[in-house]
């Protein structure tokens, strides 16, 4: 978890929160707008990270499943106390 808790202030807070604040301290209202514009791209960065992330999760789902089918398609029907002999 600390590994996502990272990855989730690199690549979501931080960027998100610095957009955030230079749109709040813009002097004027034309940097407020190309201070909206970045934070419009940056919104945009954000999604395609969760987006990429979670579909990064499902693949590791799924490899996990095939490793699992694998494993229990080698050992067979044996009841559960026999297979653990064999490992």
């Amino acid at each position: 978890m600390t590994e996502l808790d990272q990855w989730t202030e690199r690549e979501i807070l931080y960027p998100h929160g610095e957009a955030w604040l230079a749109f709040h301290e813009a002097p004027d209202e034309e940097a407020q707008e190309a201070c909206k514009a970045q934070l419009t791209i940056v919104e945009a960065d954000v999604k395609k990270a969760i987006r990429e992330k979670v579909l990064e999760s499902y693949h590791n789902g799924q490899n996990a499943l095939r490793m699992r089918s694998r494993e229990t398609s080698n050992q067979g029907n044996f009841p559960p106390a026999v297979r653990s002999t064999w490992t």
